[in-house]
C-alpha cells in the first residue's frame, strides 16, 4: 500500500514505494472509491499519505503502537474501516486506544462496515481474538500526517 513519508512499524517490504496516493486513485479499484469517500469527508479533501490493510485470526497479536511521529498530534488523523461481513462482540478484536498516562481512553467494537477515525499520533491496538471465531479481523487504514484543519 501506500507507504508514507515518515518512520512507521511496519517493515519496509510491506509497501509499494512507487506508488502515490494520484496513482492509486486511478486504478478506480472498488477500494480507491472507498478510500476517496472517507478522504472527502473526514479527511478534509487531503490526499493520503499512507493506506495499509491488516488481517489477524485467533493467535495473532498486535503491540500497540503510534500511526504518526508525536509532533504531528495537532494535525494527523487515521480512519480504520472494517469491510467484515459479520462479527460477533464475543469475537474479540477491539479498537482500543490509550490516554497519555496509559490508561484506555477509548475502545470500539468491530462491526460491519464499521470506520472509526481517530488521532494517528495516538497509541492503539487491536485487542486479541477468541479462539471461537473462525473469521478473519480485516482492517484497511487511511492516514495523513498534515490536515488543515
Amino acid at each position: 500500500m501506500l507507504p508514507g513519508i515518515h518512520q512507521h512499524h511496519y517493515d519496509d517490504d510491506a509497501w509499494n514505494s512507487e506508488l502515490s496516493y494520484e496513482a492509486f486513485c486511478s486504478s478506480k479499484s472498488p477500494l480507491a472509491e472507498v478510500a476517496e469517500i472517507i478522504r472527502q469527508q473526514h479527511f478534509d479533501g487531503e490526499a493520503f499519505t499512507r493506506i495499509w490493510a491488516n488481517f489477524q485470526s485467533f493467535g495473532d497479536e498486535s503491540a500497540f503502537h503510534r500511526d504518526f511521529p508525536v509532533q504531528y498530534a495537532r494535525t494527523a488523523r487515521t480512519a480504520v474501516w472494517y469491510p467484515v461481513m459479520n462479527w460477533e462482540r464475543d469475537w474479540g478484536g477491539d479498537f482500543i486506544t490509550l490516554s497519555d498516562d496509559g490508561e484506555v481512553d477509548a475502545c470500539t467494537l468491530i462491526k460491519p462496515n464499521r470506520l472509526v477515525v481517530f488521532n494517528g499520533t495516538k497509541t492503539h491496538a487491536a485487542r486479541p481474538i477468541s479462539r471461537y471465531c473462525s473469521e478473519l479481523r480485516i482492517a484497511v487504514s487511511f492516514g495523513c500526517e498534515v490536515i488543515n484543519a
